[in-house]
């Protein structure tokens, strides 16, 4: 057996407060110490303690550790996606998607550095999330892609710069 790899139950007790609808589940790198339930009352279940650390984490409907795990992006159904500080339970930034109206999913790339938020409005929001970890502010600058017909031809695929209109020619 692996040292430090936590043993998990057959099933998560939430309390009261947290129960409902649970939209996404990521656990916490590099040991999943640690399981982030979103819901309208989203928690963050600590094995260890078999308990939530309640009430910051609200309304989500999708959650993302970022690999290192210091960081929580939650997005939400208000166009927002909110990332955390997991050790001070405080936020570092609140990301508004441009014209969005829900963010159904939200994930980190692998360096850490850029955060992906999918939008109902059919477009996939990259933030540069890596100055806004630096400066604990809302300084995330963000770029855009916007994917045209989904089906099995060949899909077109629009990048925009920050704050421009117009897609990038590459």
């Amino acid at each position: 057996s692996r040292p430090n790899v936590p043993s998990y139950s057959t099933h998560i007790d939430l309390p009261p407060s947290h129960r409902g609808s649970v939209t996404s589940l990521a656990f916490s790198p590099p040991s999943g110490a640690t399981l982030a339930i979103a819901g309208f009352n989203t928690c963050l279940w600590d094995f260890a303690t078999a308990g939530c650390t309640a009430g910051h984490y609200t309304n989500a409907s999708s959650v993302a550790f970022s690999p290192d795990g210091k960081f929580l992006a939650a997005g939400n159904a208000n166009g927002k996606a909110y990332v955390w500080d997991v050790t001070t339970a405080k936020p570092i930034a609140t990301l508004t998607d441009p014209g969005g109206k829900v963010v159904y999913s939200v994930a980190f790339s692998r360096d850490g550095k850029t955060l992906a938020t999918g939008d109902t409005n059919g477009t996939t929001y990259l933030w540069n999330v890596a100055a806004a970890a630096s400066a604990s502010s809302s300084a995330a600058g963000t770029g855009w892609i916007r994917l045209g017909n989904l089906t099995t031809s060949p899909v077109d695929a629009y990048v925009y710069s920050p704050g421009n209109s117009s897609p990038v020619v590459l």
